[in-house]
């Protein structure tokens, strides 16, 4: 006998609905033409869902699926992706209150100072964000950033008890316990320290702001220059690094394991949804916007 494809999220097969079943990327997983399209809906709403996944890992294809959606949604869906390809601290949006359209960076590209809104021809500072007024032969030349005195306070107030930017949305981040690795909720992962890309354990201390002896090496023992320990090894090799064939083994197991509690979970979740039963969110750290 045939064996029945049944969406992932709904449940449904296709004998149950009027949609069709499709067949996805991950091995046996199948999702209705409803189902695929609330993904991408999701994904314009939500950051944090884009790209859409099945299993959270294997990535949805918008140019496969989007004969399946009308002219309006492809075009709104392309709109986002090119907004959501543009680092989040980088992004600017129209000053208007009643538009607020993301303001390409092509639009301010010949003038990097300025971008004019083009759905409300709105002018806006790419500097301090707020509205550029026009005088009227036309002109803007006479605008100057202002900061109202709560902005100003507030950068004090990050320069003073040293928090941290995320180099990807520019949230300003406070860690109040626990180590230099942060992960903001952009999923962007940083240095605390020194506001880099997190690329392993380097010459910044694990726990805690630096704090140099005379000759410059920090409480764990590296340089703020070089980043090498007294004996000339790297933050990486001194701690101890290297791991060994067996253990690259034991963490492939361990990997295995989580991804089948994950896919587990993930089915559960599914089926919550579909029954409208799931209204909670996740979330962590502390950020301000």
């Amino acid at each position: 006998m045939a064996t029945t494809s049944r969406c992932v999220v709904c449940l449904d097969t296709e004998e149950e609905t009027s949609t069709v079943i499709h067949r996805l990327g991950c091995p046996g997983h199948h999702m209705c033409t409803d189902c695929l399209k609330e993904s991408f809906e999701r994904a314009m709403r939500f950051e944090g869902d884009y790209p859409p996944t099945c299993c959270g890992r294997e990535e949805l294809s918008f140019v496969q699926y989007y004969p399946l959606m009308d002219p309006d949604f492809v075009r709104r869906y392309e709109a986002k992706e090119e907004e959501y390809s543009v680092p989040q601290g980088e992004r600017r949006y129209c000053s208007n209150s009643e538009c607020t359209t993301f303001l390409s960076p092509e639009i301010h590209k010949k003038d990097t100072s300025r971008a004019k809104c083009p759905n409300c021809n709105t002018i806006t500072c790419t500097e301090c964000k707020s509205e550029v007024a026009v005088s009227p032969n036309g002109e803007t030349n006479s605008h100057h950033c202002e900061y109202t005195q709560e902005e100003v306070g507030f950068e004090r107030a990050v320069r003073e008890h040293r928090y941290q930017r995320c180099p990807n949305c520019d949230r300003v981040v406070e860690l109040m316990e626990a180590c230099n690795h942060i992960t903001c909720v952009c999923d962007q992962e940083f240095c605390y320290i020194c506001g880099e890309e997190w690329a392993g354990l380097h010459a910044c201390p694990q726990y805690g702001h630096p704090e140099y002896d005379a000759e410059g090496y920090n409480q764990d023992g590296f340089h703020r220059d070089t980043g090498f320990d007294r004996d000339g090894h790297p933050a990486f090799d001194a701690r101890g690094g290297g791991r060994g064939e067996g253990e690259e083994e034991e963490e492939e197991e361990i990997g295995e394991r989580e991804n089948q509690r994950f896919t587990n979970a993930y089915l559960e979740f599914a089926r919550l949804l579909a029954q409208d039963r799931f209204r909670g969110g996740f979330g962590f750290g502390q950020d301000f916007d």
